[in-house]
């Protein structure tokens, strides 16, 4: 037994390291962490484990720069996002239509269609007029009125697809103008009338 200042202490029993260890000595422990041999490159704490380096991303207040491919690539996806999407809300352009030009369409009392249309011409009004019987060599007796006034006659014989038409210039008066067209077949006695304001 060991005595200290005459306090006796009992014996320490030896340590006994388990089968297949040896035990822990400054010499092993040193042999574990070993100092990196002379040239050797200290690993880049900034680099991540896989060795690839990690996506560097804007201060507050730090201009982005559009130079990257990526970033290219986005800004021309979103530039023609916005592009469709303007055109869906907008929709295509409207068609182009004759410039105030009035049309009307009906038929006779025996089948026969008739059609009446205006249309202004250097200041003054193109009226044109059409019947429809699809019967070839018919005779046709018809006038133009305007404003209830006959401006023109005439009569007029079916063409090969059995219809006639006839155009007449009016004069473009103050307020509205109405026309009338109207015809009338001599063998049958079949009668058109075709009204219309411009």
């Amino acid at each position: 037994m060991t005595t200290i200042r005459g306090c006796p202490l009992p014996d320490l029993l030896p340590v006994t390291p388990r089968s297949g260890r040896s035990p822990t000595t400054s010499a092993s422990l040193g042999a574990r962490w070993h100092r990196p041999s002379a040239g050797a490159v200290p690993p880049d704490p900034s680099r991540s484990p896989g060795g690839l380096s990690p996506v560097s991303r804007p201060r507050p207040g730090e201009p982005i720069s559009l130079t990257s491919p990526a970033r290219r690539r986005r800004l021309r996806v979103a530039v023609l996002s916005v592009g469709i999407l303007a055109g869906l809300l907008l929709g295509p352009p409207p068609a182009a239509a004759s410039h105030d030009d009035v049309e009307r369409r009906g038929s006779c009392s025996r089948g026969s269609e008739w059609e009446i249309k205006a249309s202004p011409t250097d200041g003054r009004i193109e009226v044109e007029g059409e019947i429809d019987s699809d019967r070839t060599g018919q005779t046709w007796r018809w006038r133009m009125f305007h404003n209830d006034s006959v401006s023109a006659r005439g009569s007029a014989r079916t063409d090969s697809s059995g219809s006639f038409d006839v155009e007449r210039v009016m004069t473009d008066l103050a307020g509205t103008d109405t026309f009338s067209f109207r015809a009338r077949n001599l063998r049958t006695g079949e009668w058109c009338r075709g009204p219309i304001s411009f």
